[in-house]
C-alpha cells in the first residue's frame, strides 16, 4: 500500500508516437480526486499512435520528490469522447 503523503508532487510522462516525443509533467496538486480513490485519470492530450511504429507511453521518476505511482494508461479512440 502506498501512503499518499509520500507520493511525488510531480510525475514525468513521455508520449512517443513512433517519430516524435512529447514530454508532460503531472502536478499532483492540480489533480482533482473524485470519490474514494487517491487517484484520477489525467488527460495527456490527443496523439496518433499508429500500430507497428513502436509508439509508447513512459512514466518516469525523473525529478520525483517521493514515490511515483501509476497503475494504468487509458487509450481512448478519437471521436469517442
Amino acid at each position: 500500500m502506498i501512503v499518499v503523503s509520500r507520493s511525488t508532487s510531480i510525475t514525468q510522462v513521455q508520449l512517443f508516437d513512433g517519430q516524435n516525443s512529447i514530454n508532460k509533467t503531472i502536478d499532483k496538486n492540480k489533480v482533482q480526486v473524485v470519490g474514494q480513490t487517491s487517484g484520477e485519470w489525467v488527460p495527456m492530450g490527443a496523439m496518433q499512435m499508429p500500430a507497428g511504429k513502436n509508439a509508447y507511453v513512459a512514466i518516469s521518476n525523473k525529478g520525483a520528490d517521493g514515490v511515483v505511482v501509476a497503475d494504468a494508461v487509458l487509450f481512448v479512440p478519437e471521436g469517442t469522447r
